[in-house]
């Protein structure tokens, strides 16, 4: 959704994607995850489309709109969890691939009582995949290639010190999505120097082009995650694109570069970051 005050502030700065992004290719067989993708996409489709309504009838309490048509730009989730551990080369990792999120994170009221959410058949379907994977290929399988938790993380840091030394030891971080097709895991896989597996991913700047492999389905896992273990060379050459790509496009030092670079014209000019203020933030 647009912010309100996005026409009252000289840029607002979103770490979500530009519109709803269903993440359906093919269309059949129809599972009950792309039913819920489904109705959630027009509900966000219709929020969409009357957040952008509301910011042409800002209160008459606020001060004068500081453009005629909001400026927006749209920003990768960057990294949430990892700590600071020393790169390890792809041929001394000992870890084949990893998985560590919340799955079993439903309401405890309405209507998400009764039925599931996308998030949650969203990271089941990669975890019954791996659990196949591993039932046909157990010389493969690494000591702990799934970490799930059913509450909403602490960020304690030694759950986060353990998490970063497991991904960096990691050859192919699995990052499927959640409630959106955006996650942590993505860009935690590409700043660690992991060959990245995630679902499909919306057409927004920070994903075009990036060297990742890009499932509809879990159930393909098998077929990619199978020759690509057993090529060193693919390996190698993906963990430098990762690293290359979070150096270039979605780190720290890069997103800086595009702020003052890339839109010299709002050099200088506040920032709001709409998905952590809740407030509005006024420069007239």
């Amino acid at each position: 959704m647009i912010p309100r005050y996005a026409r009252h502030v000289r840029l607002v700065a979103r770490v979500m994607s530009r519109y709803p992004f269903l993440g359906v290719r093919d269309w059949f067989p129809i599972p009950w995850l792309k039913v819920l993708l489904i109705v959630k996409y027009m509900r966000n489709w219709t929020r969409h489309l009357l957040s952008q309504m509301r910011i042409l009838f800002p209160p008459r309490s606020w001060p004068a709109p500081v453009h005629a048509k909001a400026r927006i730009v749209h920003l990768p989730w960057g990294s949430a969890s990892l700590m600071d551990v020393p790169m390890k080369p792809m041929r001394e990792r000992t870890r084949n691939y990893f998985f560590s999120g919340g799955i079993a994170l439903g309401s405890t009221s309405g209507y998400r009582r009764f039925l599931s959410t996308p998030k949650i058949l969203a990271r089941e379907s990669p975890v019954r995949a791996v659990e196949k994977f591993e039932q046909k290929h157990p010389e493969l399988a690494p000591a702990q290639s799934v970490k799930v938790h059913t509450d909403k993380g602490t960020g304690d840091l030694a759950d986060m010190d353990a998490y970063s030394e497991r991904l960096i030891d990691t050859r192919v971080c699995l990052a499927p999505r959640g409630s959106v097709a955006d996650t942590w895991r993505f860009f935690e896989g590409l700043k660690s120097g992991c060959a990245v597996i995630t679902n499909l991913l919306p057409d927004e700047w920070y994903y075009r082009n990036a060297p990742v492999i890009q499932l509809e389905s879990w159930d393909a896992l098998e077929d990619f995650l199978l020759p690509l273990l057993a090529d060193e060379s693919r390996l190698d050459a993906m963990q430098k694109q990762s690293l290359l790509y979070w150096e270039t496009v979605c780190g720290e030092k890069a997103l800086g570069r595009f702020l003052a670079v890339d839109n010299p014209e709002e050099r200088g000019g506040m920032i709001v970051c709409s998905r952590f203020i809740s407030s509005a933030f006024f420069q007239p």
